[in-house]
């Protein structure tokens, strides 16, 4: 039935991986920027404006101080031209060059004032240019902001807003000119926030803050993206030079129970309300509005202007213009070179690999043609299953109110998603929980680890997981619903008195899942368990908001890339003469998922303030992480002398050291690979699209799918024997020999070896062979006493 047929072909393997890498590169210089050597090489300008383009304007000092930028940059200029002082900016995007002007202007700069407490426009009420009636459709309406700090009472203002600014100013200027003023030693400024509906979508408000600047931009020493860790809410944390954390501390000292007010462009940013003084050199400013989208836009713009030069006090730019860059058709070129010499390395990294490696194909042949094979009947059962769950996410818990349900989503409210609270809310995470504790045990407890490799004991496992299962679905159904009780102590989303009738929905929802993958097992194509997960993982995938651009370009490209490399290897054997042939990834991609997540733990802790050197958050500390981890998972699942005992009951031995040593080093290549890939997938919402981690498992569920729909429409096939580790795969094969048969899931095991107890591989074959094929594993694999 199968057979080992020569090698990999070392020529071929370099090319198609060499193509790869030039695509990948040729994609990633699309959107990253083409490093300064490959410019100089054709030619380019290397830094400045000349070549990212920027704002060039006149620098005028402050009177009577040296010409400087605070925190000046390698990349910015400042030089004279004439009787004149020239500052250029590169860098700054077309689109952007206007905001950044009028930030380089007098008034523009960050700042840091107090918010004053005052009720003086309420005032213009009176004036008749204000309305303070809800149920008055004109602008500017009154509004009272009351709020209570940590320490002291209840603080009281009033403020006016409008969704177009020209209706404050006009009414401003039209009290002025009545003889009203702001308080004394005040300014008025405004805030715009996304506005859930009405006017453009953009609401206006106004504060009256102090006159003093408290703090400003020269304090800023780096600027970082973030996320709330209470709320997930999009911020942007500022962090303080020794002399700005002094400065800061002392602020919010004086400030404390009152509101301190962020400006940038003389327009408030944010205005949190100050409960004690902050310590530490980080200040916090919050994205305001309710659209999420929104919110990260607006962080994303915030930082890219906050991270430009800091001009001393008094200090300010004029006649500034945006000038483009002057390279021209330059940096495609050297994309081009960059592409080839990726593709040039990738081609001898291949050839080399292979060649010292040596691995093999295995090479299966098809089953006979036999009438019966149902495929059509086979795919409709998936097809109908995968139905059955996409319906069912749209059908909420009893309790729940539809309609405030969708008027949250609507409002793009981050912290409720109403697909969460749909009969299949938990999904399958209580079976797949089941599964590994189940697993476990019958590896540990001596009476249950001959369960394990028949039919029968498996069947008494799975009676133990269904158990474990509703246990796992009721604690966390119970859990869920208990949090949506405590959040909404109002009742106005969830009705109280149909708690219970909510949770034991949760739990028939997830048995109903357990149900429909066990049916798509038996009688559909693939491993139930995996497909529901792909379809659990593509669902929320915003596919209408994504855009046709160079990071769509480079997204799929990387899963081009990632794919083609999974199934390669999965190919693979490493052989040697009468010994078992070790599958290739020898490490599953464990490894992929201990250095992403050791490397992940850096970003929680900048996150909470920690500085930490550039290179713990680097691609070659990552390399060296997954290095460590392929070796210690190679030795764990084929290590030399595993499986010795099934291994000479096929009349094969186990794996030697230069056999361990040659499939770990393709494994570690492969997936260093797919490291790479993973390290420049694009940020943002098409990150979870192309995830190299995800995009493996995904390529080698479906071409399960595709191999199991192949096998079935050839003729029909009954289980005869599960098998869970691949190393004894290929022995499997030689212990059939003749007999026609198809191993169902060898793909996703083998990329998730002990991991994978939720996808055992099945050996399936012609009814009228059952019987001796049982037999066959049966003599091969029955533990002896």
């Amino acid at each position: 039935m199968s057979k080992f047929e020569g090698g990999v072909g070392a020529r071929r393997t370099g090319l198609v991986i060499g193509a790869l890498a030039a695509a990948v590169v040729l994609a990633l210089f699309a959107v990253r920027e083409v490093p300064s050597f490959a410019l100089a090489l054709v030619g380019g300008e290397t830094r400045g404006v000349a070549r990212y383009g920027g704002v060039v304007g006149t620098f005028v000092p402050s009177p009577g101080a040296t010409p400087r930028v605070v925190d000046d940059r390698e990349d910015v200029a400042l030089h004279r031209r004439g009787d004149r002082w020239v500052i250029e900016l590169p860098r700054v995007r077309e689109a952007k060059a206007s905001a950044l002007i009028a930030q380089l202007s007098p008034g523009g700069r960050l700042e840091f004032r107090e918010v004053i407490d005052s009720d003086a426009v309420g005032d213009l009420v009176k004036l008749g240019l204000a309305f303070a009636d809800p149920k008055d459709r004109r602008e500017p309406k009154l509004e009272i902001d009351r709020w209570q700090p940590e320490i002291g009472g209840v603080h009281t203002s009033m403020y006016l807003y409008a969704f177009d600014r020209a209706v404050l100013d006009h009414a401003f200027v039209e009290a002025e000119a009545r003889g009203w003023a702001p308080p004394p030693h005040t300014k008025l400024v405004y805030e715009r926030s996304t506005a859930v509906q009405g006017g453009n979508g953009v609401l206006w408000r106004t504060y009256l803050v102090s006159d003093q600047v408290g703090l400003d931009g020269a304090a800023v020493a780096r600027v970082l993206p973030g996320n709330d860790p209470n709320t997930g809410r999009p911020v942007v944390y500022l962090d303080l030079t020794p002399q700005g954390a002094r400065a800061f501390e002392d602020l919010t000292a004086r400030l404390v129970g009152k509101k301190l007010a962020t400006l940038l462009g003389g327009e408030v940013k944010s205005a949190p309300t100050i409960n004690g003084a902050i310590r530490g050199g980080r200040a916090v400013i919050a994205m305001g509005g309710d659209d999420v989208t929104r919110q990260e836009q607006d962080r994303a713009d915030l930082v890219e202007s906050l991270q430009a030069p800091v001009l001393p006090r008094g200090a300010y730019v004029t006649d500034a213009a945006w000038v483009p860059a002057a390279n021209g058709s330059r940096p495609t070129i050297a994309r081009v070179i960059l592409a080839g010499l990726a593709g040039v390395i990738g081609y001898l990294l291949a050839y080399a690999l292979v060649r010292a490696s040596r691995p093999e194909r295995r090479r299966i042949a098809a089953l006979p043609a036999a009438p019966g094979g149902k495929l059509a009947a086979r795919l409709a059962w998936t097809a109908f299953a995968i139905a059955v769950y996409l319906v069912g996410t749209q059908i909420t818990l009893p309790g729940f109110n539809d309609i405030e349900l969708a008027h949250i989503a609507a409002a793009g409210h981050s912290t409720y998603d109403p697909l969460q609270f749909s009969i299949f809310a938990i999904g399958v995470t209580p079976w797949l929980t089941a599964f590994v504790v189940v697993e476990l045990a019958a590896s540990l407890v001596t009476r249950w680890r001959a369960l394990r490799d028949t039919l029968d004991g498996r069947r008494t496992l799975d009676y133990r997981v269904a158990v474990l299962a509703v246990a796992c679905a009721a604690m966390q159904g119970y859990m869920l619903i208990r949090f949506v009780e405590n959040f909404d102590r109002d009742g106005t989303i969830f009705a109280r008195e149909m708690f219970w009738p909510a949770v034991a929905t949760v739990i028939a929802g997830a048995m109903v899942l357990g149900t429909l993958a066990r049916q798509i097992s038996a009688r559909g194509v693939g491993t139930g368990f995996v497909v529901l997960m792909i379809v659990v993982w593509l669902r929320p995938v915003a596919w209408r908001s994504l855009s046709v651009d160079a990071d769509l370009a480079l997204a799929a490209v990387i899963v081009v890339a990632t794919a083609v490399v999974t199934l390669g290897m999965l190919g693979w054997r490493v052989r040697a003469p009468g010994r078992v042939a070790v599958p290739v990834p020898a490490a599953g991609i464990a490894p992929l998922a201990n250095a992403g997540a050791v490397l992940g733990l850096f970003g929680p802790l900048t996150g909470l303030g920690a500085h930490l050197p550039a290179w713990l958050d680097s691609w070659p500390l990552g390399l060296g992480l997954l290095a460590i981890s392929t070796g210690l998972w190679a030795f764990a699942f084929a290590r030399p002398g595993r499986r010795e005992t099934e291994l000479v009951g096929a009349h094969l031995a186990p794996t030697d050291r230069a056999q361990w040593r040659r499939a770990t080093a393709v494994t570690l290549a492969a997936l260093a690979a797919l490291f790479t890939l993973a390290w420049i997938t694009p940020s943002g919402p098409i990150a979870k699209l192309c995830d190299p981690r995800i995009v493996t498992v995904i390529a080698a569920a479906l071409a399960d799918v595709v191999a199991d729909a192949r096998a079935c429409c050839r003729a029909p096939l009954v289980p005869v024997w599960p098998l869970h580790d691949p190393l004894l795969v290929d022995a499997a094969r030689d212990v059939l020999g003749e007999i026609p048969h198809f191993i169902q899931g060898t793909r996703v095991r083998t990329l998730a070896w002990i991991f994978g107890s939720y996808a055992p591989m099945v050996v399936l074959v012609p009814e009228p062979h059952a019987a001796e094929a049982h037999a066959r594993l049966r003599d091969w694999l029955t533990p002896r006493t």
